[in-house]
This record gives structure tokens, C-alpha cells and sequence, in this order.
């Protein structure tokens, strides 16, 4: 394994750690401060909250583009296979075989 390699995957797990502690934070403190006593003007807590709610949902859309993105770069290779399957026929003289009588 290559050390530049070694370091990328080091780096991968350690950006997904740090996202799911972001995100497991996150809902943590929803849960626990969703029942506060509010004075309804420029509460702090209800600030962070929408903070929280405002990482939660960039954390969704980013993985809902993520997947569509996947989906549609599978689908036009997949695309593509299949037009040359049918463009490109295949043949004996193609692949180059000896026809004897």
C-alpha cells in the first residue's frame, strides 16, 4: 500500500468520524434541550437549536446530491454500455478468425 494512499484513507475515516460525532451531537443536543424554558426573544438555546437543525439539514442535502449524482453517472455508463453493445456488432472477421473452407 502506498503511504500517499495510506494517508487519504487515514484522512476519510477520520472526516467520517468527525461527521457522525457532528451530526450525533447535533441531534444530542435537540433532544435534550427541546423541552426548555423559552422567553421567546432571542433565546440562546433556541438559536443553537436551529443551528443544529441548519447542520442537519446541509448534512442531508449534501448525501441527497451525493446519491443522485452516483445514480445518474451509473446510469449513463450504463447507457453507454448498452449503445455500443447494439452499435458495435461483433463478428468473426472482427475478432480476426481463421475461416478455413
Amino acid at each position: 500500500m502506498n503511504v500517499n494512499s495510506s494517508k487519504k484513507s487515514f484522512m476519510a475515516l477520520v472526516l467520517c468520524a468527525a461527521l457522525i460525532l457532528v451530526l450525533s451531537f447535533s441531534y444530542l443536543y435537540i433532544f435534550s434541550n427541546s423541552n426548555h424554558h423559552c422567553s421567546k426573544h432571542e433565546c440562546p438555546v433556541c438559536e443553537q437549536i436551529q443551528i443544529a437543525e441548519h447542520i442537519i439539514e446541509q448534512v442531508k442535502n449534501a448525501i441527497i446530491t451525493i446519491a443522485v449524482l452516483c445514480m445518474t453517472v451509473f446510469f449513463i455508463c450504463h447507457l453507454l454500455d448498452m449503445t455500443y453493445v447494439l452499435l458495435v456488432k461483433d463478428s468473426l472477421v472482427k475478432r480476426k478468425v481463421r475461416l478455413n473452407n
